[in-house]
This record gives C-alpha cells, structure tokens and sequence, in this order.
C-alpha cells in the first residue's frame, strides 16, 4: 500500500491539535460550525460513488465531540444526533496532511480500540485532511466501510482531489471574512476619526470663546497687571488647543493598562488651570468659579490635557444652564491608595432623574435648558475618563444643582 499506517495517536497528541489556538481561530474564520456553514453534500456523494463506500461524511473534530457538517449513509440515529462524543478515526486523521489510510481496523494495533469499530462496526477508514493552506487540518473528508477494504492509489487520489475542493470551499469562506472583517475595520477606524473630529471641534469652540474674551478685556484694559493675567489666560488656552489638536492628529486610540503609569499631573495645579480656562466665560455670564483646597501631593494619573478637557465641558456645561450670580465648585480627594475622585458641583437645574445613562449619548440636552452647546460635553467627558480606566457619575446635590463625580487613576509618589 503506497500509505503507510502511522502508530494510533495517543490522548495527549489529539488533545494537543484539538486545542491548538489557530485551528481555533480557523474554525471560527471559515464558519465551518456557524448556521451559514458551507455545504459539502455532493463532495460527499461523489466520494461515496468514487471509492464505492456505503457512507461518507465531512467532520470536524473539537475537544467534547466529533462534529460531521454534512454525511450520507450514517445510521439513522447518528444522522439525526449529528456528532459523536469521545475518540474517533477522525480525531487520528488530523495528526497530518496525509491521508489516514485504515484496510481493516480490526487488524491494527490502537486502532482497533477507537470506539466506533464497536459501536458502529466500522472496519475500514479512509480519511484526507482538509484546512488552510500551510495551517494545521480542520477536519477531514473520509468515507468508511463496514468490511475490509484494500484502498488502492486511485481511490486515495480521488478522495484526495475532492478533499482539495473542500480546503478551496473553506480558503474562499475565510477570504471573504478576511475580507468583511476588514471592511468592518476600516468602518470603525471612520466612525472613530469622525467622533473624534466632533469632540476636538466641540472642545476647541470653548476654548476659543474663551480666548475672544481675554483679548476683548486686553484691549480695554489698561492696566500692565490685569493685562498680564489675561495674557496668561490666552497663553493657557492656547497650549490646551495644542493638546487637544494633537488628538486628531494621532486618531486617538486606548491606552495600554500600563501607559498612564509614568504620567503625572498634580491635582491643585490642574484644578487651577481649568478654572482660568474657564473664567472669562464664567465671568461674562455672571458665574463664579471656586476651587476647593486639595491636598498639596494629590496627582493623576492622566495626561494634563486630559484631565483639562473634563473639568473643561463639565464646568462649561454647568456656566451654560446656571442663571447669574450661581457658582461652580471644583474639588479632588483621594479615594483609597489608587483612585482619585474629582468633584463638580453647581448651581442650576440638575439632571432630570429619569434620565439615567441617557445623558451621556452624544447630542443629549435637557428640554428647556438652553445651554448653547451641542450635547456632546458628558459624551467627551465619559469618553475620555473610560479611555483610562476610570468612570463618571451624575446626579442631584440635595440641596439643588447638579454634582458630578469623576474617578482617574491616581499616581503613586
């Protein structure tokens, strides 16, 4: 025979290729086990016609069981159950890219203990590989009889060239799933560039606002100090653009778990930034701006940029719905060896409480409360906050006016 028959494989060698992680991947890449899975029954029927065997199938073989995709032949109750548990022919088969090549079971040392020579009185067994190109097997296109066979070259080379057929059947199903999967990609890479652009212009419009009134108090302000702080303010501002643009330049993506471990930024001092960011604005719509004492060594572990695009939309979304003479107050504290929780509470209307996670959804605004801004703030602020690990949380101050709650990661000193 031009097939020599390879020792049985033991448990440990079919465990080994059953749960080998690219075959995995393979199964899941081809759909062979999903409810579109590619049909094989006339490779079968001609297989069974070609080497005259009474019953041909297509398995894939998994670790709880051996799976036939499509049969012909199979005794009624194995045909309607569809599968088998434990050791199979099949689970031998997959060992190699050459056909497994059984005359008589029953003569052959390992093999004659496979369950199905029993159970089903299977007493030869051809079986070819079948899978991608240069990856291990799939499963395998196989006929079987139930008496003694001598599988000449023909037969083997006719299974063979069907077996060919289906490994082009599955090669073209992961192609096109490359292929969709890529498209998908290539989706979300667009729909990311465009949220991103949205949050930058939404940002960059406050910003700017803010630098259109420092340089109007500049102009009418004569004396050398005020102009000095106001200059500082423009300074501030602008070097937060610079940031905030760099995120569209670099479309953005997640950090890794341990990316923020070497980024510092002082808790007082940001605090600080974002109320001068902020305070021409405040100013101009009769609001008060208060920063709450935080303790000196308090830091995050957040790019600075970051933590100023938070506090920014949260503090202009709370200067927009609040009437003169209101205030917004900005705190942090530490919460626990690794978590800072920074505080903004305000004057206005607070949140509707029915509303729940539905203030965060992009373009959200409550009825009646023209802030003259896009609804986009909370969606910006929980963006940024999960990017790195940490959470939001919105409700009502007892005593009126909205509070929201923002966990970052804190430094470690």
């Amino acid at each position: 025979m031009p097939y020599p028959v390879p020792p049985a494989a033991d448990p440990a060698q079919i465990h080994a290729v059953l749960s080998d992680p690219t075959r995995s991947s393979d199964i899941a890449l081809t759909g062979v086990l999903a409810e579109d899975r590619p049909t094989f029954s006339r490779l079968i029927d001609s297989a069974r016609r070609l080497c005259g065997s009474p019953v041909g199938f297509f398995s894939v073989p998994t670790v709880e069981r051996d799976i036939y995709i499509d049969h012909a032949g199979f005794p009624q109750t194995l045909a309607e159950q569809g599968c088998l548990y434990g050791e199979t022919f099949c689970h031998h088969a997959l060992r190699s890219s050459e056909p497994l090549v059984l005359g008589d079971t029953l003569a052959l040392e390992g093999y004659r203990d496979v369950p199905t020579v029993k159970s089903l009185g299977i007493r030869a067994y051809l079986g070819v590989p079948v899978g991608l190109e240069g990856r291990l097997p799939i499963g395998s296109l196989c006929v079987v009889d139930f008496q003694p066979r001598d599988w000449d070259e023909p037969t083997v080379l006719a299974l063979r060239e069907l077996a060919a057929s289906a490994a082009r059947e599955l090669e073209l199903r992961a192609t096109l799933r490359r292929l969709e999967q890529e498209r998908e990609h290539a989706w979300d890479v667009v729909v990311h560039y465009e949220k991103t652009l949205a949050a930058v212009a939404h940002d960059l419009r406050a910003v700017l606002g803010n630098i259109d009134l420092s340089a109007q108090m500049m102009m009418r302000d004569t004396e050398p100090a005020r102009q000095r702080v106001l200059a500082g303010q423009v300074l501030e501002a602008t070097a937060h653009m610079s940031a905030v643009t760099a995120d569209l330049l670099r479309h953005r993506k997640p950090l890794p778990p341990d990316a923020a471990d070497s980024v510092v930024t002082p808790a007082a001092r940001v605090l600080d930034a974002a109320r001068s960011l902020l305070l021409q604005q405040a100013d101009a719509h009769g609001i008060r701006i208060e920063c709450a004492e935080v303790e000196p060594a308090l830091s995050l572990a957040v790019p600075r940029a970051d933590v100023l695009r938070v506090l920014g939309n949260l503090i202009g979304n709370a200067i927009g719905v609040m009437p003169r003479g209101g205030c917004v107050r900005i705190a942090a504290e530490a919460r626990g060896p690794d978590r800072c929780v920074v505080t903004v509470r305000d004057d206005g209307p607070g949140f509707p409480e029915c509303m729940g996670e539905r203030v965060f959804e992009p373009g959200f605004q409550v009825a009646g409360q023209a802030s003259g801004h896009h609804g986009l703030g909370l969606s910006i602020v929980r963006d940024i906050v999960q990017r790195h690990g940490g959470g939001v949380r919105v409700g009502n101050r007892p005593e009126g006016g909205a509070e929201v709650e923002v966990v970052f990661p804190r430094a470690m000193a």
